[in-house]
């Protein structure tokens, strides 16, 4: 899914696209925080590496000492 979106709003940064990319982004958050190393965001565009950062830093999301992120999810 990250490969498809970094690829289309590099050509295609319109509003649609960012909506889509925003709601799809909540099912893979676990994956983004759980299973990826630190410079995992790298291999991406630098506009998608400013997502991936941007949505690391919403309410919910916290640094754990390991140096590995994490989404916090409700019980």
């Amino acid at each position: 899914m990250l490969f498809a979106f970094d690829e289309i709003l590099s050509v295609y940064d319109t509003p649609e696209w960012r909506n889509s990319f925003n709601e799809d982004l909540k099912y893979h958050m676990r994956y983004i925080c759980e299973g990826t190393a630190p410079d995992y965001d790298k291999m991406y565009f630098p506009k998608m590496r400013e997502l991936l950062g941007n949505a690391k830093a919403l309410p919910g999301f916290a640094k754990e000492v390991t140096g590995r992120a994490r989404l916090l999810l409700p019980a």
